[in-house]
């Protein structure tokens, strides 16, 4: 098999990547482990309406709620046994691990795919609300979303879109303070069908994201529509297109 690596972009200028208690031999001094809810505690909320005195809004394992911490401090003890973390300046921010395998950054053209993405994003806590086919009916995806929205419940759900020349899903993860990050999946950036993971340069699968402010229940075709949206990061795309 193909393991062919794809360039990772957590945000628009480049990935945030911090040090997270490895030794210079590439050892660790913890395992890294979910926040608890005692840890959670002593920590400040943050949302939209109530911003940070110090430190950075972020979404963390463990909390239910964005809290305000030092992004560096999330790394240690989220990451503390693995190689590195990086920020996505989503908001709240995203703190994600990055594994030995992964390289410190980059993942396999085989990773780049929302039933991989879209869970690591939403976190193991998250609410499954559905994998929908193009045609398949929305009722009880849009329940289970609005549900989660009410009741400040992080969640993951997608939707199959009818692409031109290639596959084309869009996903949502909703974090517990109610935000809500869009993301879309295109099989093939060079078109063809379904994902290139050959050693052309430049074609294969892309996902990128962006920022839903106020998210509500969608209507027609959309299973979450936003007040707002803006481009946050571009998750995972070909080697060859990074910086373009």
């Amino acid at each position: 098999m193909n393991r062919r690596k794809l360039s990772v972009i957590f945000v628009l200028v480049g990935a945030t990547a911090l040090a997270c208690g490895g030794s210079s031999d590439g050892g660790s001094s913890s395992s890294g482990s979910p926040f608890t809810t005692e840890e959670c505690a002593t920590y400040a909320g943050c949302s939209v309406d109530t911003p940070c005195a110090s430190g950075n809004c972020a979404s963390v394992a463990g909390c239910m709620t964005a809290i305000c911490i030092d992004p560096t401090e999330a790394c240690e003890k989220l990451c503390g046994g693995q190689k590195g973390c990086a920020v996505l300046e989503s908001f709240p921010e995203q703190i994600v691990c990055e594994t030995e395998e992964s390289g410190g950054g980059p993942v396999s053209c085989d990773d780049c795919n929302l039933p991989t993405q879209l869970p690591a994003l939403a976190g193991a806590r998250a609410k499954d609300c559905g994998t929908l086919a193009i045609e398949e009916d929305p009722t009880a995806a849009r329940q289970c979303i609005e549900e989660a929205l009410a009741a400040g419940r992080a969640f993951r759900v997608s939707r199959s879109l009818q692409g031109t020349d290639s596959i084309v899903i869009r996903g949502w993860v909703g974090d517990s303070s109610g935000m809500v990050t869009e993301l879309l999946y295109d099989s093939n950036i060079c078109g063809g069908g379904g994902s290139d993971c050959s050693s052309n340069m430049g074609c294969g699968p892309r996902i990128s994201s962006s920022t839903c402010t106020g998210p509500t229940v969608g209507t027609e075709s959309n299973l979450i529509d936003c007040a707002d949206s803006q481009s946050a990061a571009t998750i995972c795309e070909p080697d060859g297109v990074q910086g373009s």
